[in-house]
């Protein structure tokens, strides 16, 4: 009797260099598309962050148009026992309007950077903010008028700063030439890998800067911001 012969269909076992090489494989590729996701959260971040600011200054300039051409203070005290109004609560209802473009389905998101941390059940004008405005529009010079502000295409009215409880970016480093002479407040340097800040300026457009670019006389600190 003969021995049975070996069937055809036998299943061929994988060799251990070509399980290496597979999982060798599955790794480049899993990294590869970490890196892509990465890439592609950073865009979107940069991209959300920029159409907040230029609904910012969509709300501001609708604001403006109804109260006298001036945008909005920091804060507005309301009442004798000083209860404040953040110019955030004051743009509010601009932001809810239909004509805002890109207005977002939670408007109170508007003010603040994608990259915020954010505190669940806590009203937005009480956490920590991540946008500020131009903390020369107080000066006496200006006082909130739109007309006033030289060079709009060179003038910043928003951008990022260092999140905390403030409602304004400070015209310098917080050392010299500022109005509140404080030390926060101060731009945020979130984008391009963390070496530049997002900001819209009083023509509309937005445009990041870098800690050189934003001073006006980078070799010696303290300066003056050079887009206020």
């Amino acid at each position: 009797m003969h021995p049975a012969p070996a069937s055809r269909h036998a299943r061929a076992a994988f060799t251990l260099i070509e399980l290496l090489t597979v999982i060798a494989i599955l790794g480049v590729l899993g990294a590869i598309l970490v890196a892509v996701v990465g890439r592609v959260s950073t865009k979107a971040k940069e991209a959300t962050t920029a159409s907040r600011l230029r609904q910012v200054y969509t709300a501001q300039m609708l604001y403006a148009q109804e109260n006298r051409m001036r945008v909005t203070p920091f804060y507005r005290n309301d009442d004798a026992r000083t209860n404040e109004t953040t110019w955030q609560q004051l743009l509010l209802p601009y932001i809810n309007r239909r004509n805002v473009p890109g207005a977002t389905e939670d408007p109170a998101l508007v003010f603040n950077s994608p990259y915020q941390v954010r505190e669940e059940g806590v009203p937005y004008w009480s956490q920590g903010r991540s946008f500020g405005l131009n903390n020369f529009m107080a000066h006496a010079n200006w006082r909130y008028y739109v007309g006033r502000v030289p060079n709009p295409s060179q003038t910043v009215l928003a951008g990022d700063m260092v999140q905390g409880n403030v409602d304004f970016v400070n015209t310098s480093d917080g050392v010299s030439w500022s109005a509140s002479g404080l030390s926060w407040g101060l731009p945020a340097y979130r984008h391009a890998g963390g070496t530049k800040a997002m900001f819209v300026f009083f023509d509309g457009h937005v445009e990041s800067l870098t800690a050189e670019e934003l001073l006006l006389q980078p070799q010696s600190r303290p300066s003056v911001w050079r887009w206020w």
